[in-house]
């Protein structure tokens, strides 16, 4: 019997697949093979179909498999009653409300065969799925494409209407909408952008035509024009929309066209060679091309229009910080489940990928990126990364060393900004949740055990595969024709040296391991930082605690904690000096010598997080730092040392000594970042200082400033 060929390393795509609304033949979103027989998706986008999951198929481009939907089990803490009203009301696409669903988790039963559709199943998908079209009288309405879409605005404008000119898709979805008063455009939204950006970012899409209605109204009336309007003249915007349109076309073409990818020739961007101008978008553009994407596929993964994107992608090719080079469509052999990982604890900074493939090119996506929050709004299994990918591409799975660990469910698109700039941040789901739609962890599992159980294997045989496929046709399951079992496959691709460069599509998708670990960088610490902090506040509705923001105003008897991540091996202490004059200054961590440990690069550890008893000090509640009466500004100083300084604490009125030294030295050094002094000016003042500590020894200290009011 002859040896199974060797594998190419693009097995893994062959697991990748698309799901598809058999009625209009629309991609809603990407899936991938869990085991035989079901694929994972995210929720939002099968819950409109609840009660026809036969009009969905799965499409696995790779293998050229096509699966039917037998039926859609969702994760029994996604709300599916709230997602169909979100799901059933007009609003501007991407619904925010349905992407960040608690849980947005669903698997697919497949089967071999796409069962025929009953005649009165498209009206009745189209009724279920339709909303209903714009409310009041509409004067103008009719199909355009983005040229016609630039003359009947002038036409409007010229006209002075007032109201608002919505763009839908067949099924009354709003895509776009605009409002003009008194012969100018004032408000623009388009998905996530809005007025100048919005415009630029509509007509330099691929949308080819859609329907449109104009409905008059007054700007009160409009209730979604709540943002400042547009400053630009229409006359203006207009021609400025269609000159990047024009010049769009003609830079794709001059690179070789929508298929060419973008691919990073640098291990860092080097702003000095990128001209000022182009900087910021640069940044965004660098972070998305990582290690390299399709310049389709990079046009319709941020919030900027396509123009932009071009530009700014030209300018990093111009510094050869990027090239463009051309990529074979995906293929694989056969179709077999990922891999989920057993534990899937993540930390803020750690590296993921996401793996797809594009459905308006073919092309393999892989994209690294990394956790921004590990817990978005103080929700477990549901993390916030940088992964910016195509609305198509929700439902792709994300890996880390080699097994899938979450699910990319789509842009968080009201709190980009939120998270800082150069990306936009995205919403993940721990595979847990998938584990459990796939009834492979309960409570008790959990509970006992510590981890899930493995993904059922079965023989890699057609015949052993199509027992978990066949429906009563009998029809042979056509998910494989190899005869290794999975875990085989994916030993043998895990084994495998990465000895190409990384340009080489095979060394890419090698195996999915292999290619994280050729890709994998830690970020650079900040320049002579040892600790970086995010501040964390305990929700009004729960006891967890969720990332805020750097400029957060805090109130009384708000509960902060801090999530410190290690850049250098180090004892960490901190000391808060309050605005409050009855606090004195206190160290709330660490607390007692079990917690006085060395911290090695890389941890991550969050502090002050539960009570405990300091010797000699009595009782301390030490659940956080609470926010005390009054307006003023909490002073946190967080020393990072080669050595413990706890001796030194100990001494009498030590803390209120550091207090005092730190708040001289460190008035002018700004919030969120460090100094390094010697332990003798940190400490100085303290009796029998030489025989704790070394006073020459550096301290870096890292400064966190909490303003607060009353509330």
């Amino acid at each position: 019997m002859e040896a199974p060929a060797e594998n190419t390393g693009q097995e893994v795509l062959g697991s990748i697949g698309w799901l598809v609304d058999r009625t209009n033949q629309q991609i809603l979103g990407s899936v991938w093979l869990a085991d035989n027989s079901k694929a994972i998706t995210c929720a939002h986008l099968a819950v409109p179909f609840t009660n026809f999951p036969e009009a969905l198929q799965v499409n696995f481009p790779a293998t050229g498999i096509v699966c039917g939907v037998k039926e859609i089990e969702f994760h029994p803490d996604f709300d599916r009653w709230m997602a169909k009203r979100f799901a059933g009301q007009t609003q501007l696409i991407p619904a925010f409300e349905l992407i960040s669903q608690a849980q947005n988790v669903a698997a697919l039963k497949l089967v071999n065969s796409l069962k025929q559709l009953d005649r009165d199943l498209l009206p009745r998908v189209n009724a279920a799925l339709s909303v209903p079209p714009p409310q009041g009288e509409t004067i103008v309405s009719g199909q355009a494409g983005r040229i016609e879409l630039t003359s009947v605005l002038q036409t409007l404008v010229n006209a002075r209407n007032f109201g608002t000119l919505v763009l839908l898709d067949e099924r009354n979805h709003i895509l776009a909408r605009l409002f003009l008063e008194d012969g100018k455009l004032t408000h623009a939204q388009f998905r996530n952008s809005r007025n100048e950006d919005a415009i630029y970012r509509l007509i330099t899409s691929d949308i080819e035509r859609f329907p449109f209605h104009f409905t008059p109204q007054t700007q009160t009336e409009a209730q979604w024009c709540t943002f400042p309007p547009i400053e630009k003249s229409t006359a203006f915007l207009l021609m400025e929309a269609y000159r990047r349109m024009e010049e769009l076309a003609q830079m794709i073409e001059q690179a070789g066209g929508p298929n060419m990818v973008a691919v990073r020739r640098a291990a860092n961007i080097n702003f000095e060679l990128v001209p000022e101008d182009w900087r910021p978008l640069a940044a965004y553009v660098w972070n998305c091309v990582n290690p390299e994407m399709s310049l389709g596929c990079l046009t319709r993964s941020l919030s900027f229009d396509a123009y932009s994107v071009i530009g700014a992608l030209q300018t990093l090719c111009a510094s050869g910080q990027i090239a463009l080079e051309r990529r074979e469509p995906a293929a694989a052999g056969a179709s077999l489940p990922l891999e989920m990982a057993n534990d899937t604890h993540l930390a803020a900074g750690d590296d993921v990928y996401a793996l797809g493939i594009d459905p308006k090119t073919n092309l393999p996506v892989i994209m690294r990126g990394f956790i921004v929050e590990e817990f978005w709004q103080g929700l477990d299994q549901h993390q916030v990364t940088s992964i910016s990918l195509p609305l198509e591409l929700a439902g792709a799975p994300l890996v880390k060393d080699g097994s899938v660990i979450g699910i990319h469910c789509g842009p968080l698109v009201q709190e980009i900004g939120h998270y800082g700039e150069g990306f936009e941040p995205q919403l993940m789901i721990s595979v847990q949740a998938a584990q459990t739609c796939l009834g492979l962890n309960t409570p008790q599992s959990i509970a006992h055990s510590g981890s899930y159980p493995p993904v059922k294997e079965a023989a890699g045989t057609p015949a052993a595969i199509s027992q978990g496929l066949q429906e009563s046709t009998g029809e042979q399951a056509r998910f494989t024709s190899t005869s290794e079992t999975h875990n085989q496959l994916r030993d043998r691709i895990e084994t495998r040296e990465l000895n190409a460069p990384m340009q080489a599509f095979n060394s890419l998708f090698g195996s999915i391991k292999g290619a994280v670990d050729s890709f994998k960088k830690v970020p650079p610490p900040p320049a002579g930082q040892f600790l970086q902090a995010q501040i964390l506040r305990q929700s009004i509705s729960s006891e967890k605690f969720s990332k805020v923001a750097e400029n957060t105003e805090f109130q009384n008897g708000d509960i902060v904690r801090f999530e410190v991540k290690v850049f250098e091996n180090c004892h960490i202490f901190a000391l808060v000096k309050s605005a409050a004059p009855n606090h004195p200054p206190r160290l709330i961590f660490p607390y007692f010598q079990d917690q006085d440990v060395f911290f090695s690069k890389g941890a991550v550890v969050t502090l002050p997080e539960r009570s405990s008893e300091r010797s000699g000090m009595g009782k301390q509640s030490i659940a956080g730092l609470v926010i005390p009466n009054g307006k003023g500004r909490e002073e946190v100083y967080m020393l990072a040392s080669r050595s413990s300084l706890l001796g030194a604490f100990n001494i009498e009125n030590a803390e209120q000594i550091v207090a005092d030294n730190l708040f001289a030295i460190c008035q002018e050094v700004a919030h969120g970042s460090a100094i390094t002094r010697p332990a003798g000016a940190i400490f100085h003042g303290l009796v029998s200082q030489t025989q704790v500590f070394d006073p020459m020894e550096k301290i870096n200290v890292l400064c966190l400033r909490l303003s607060h009011q009353r509330p």
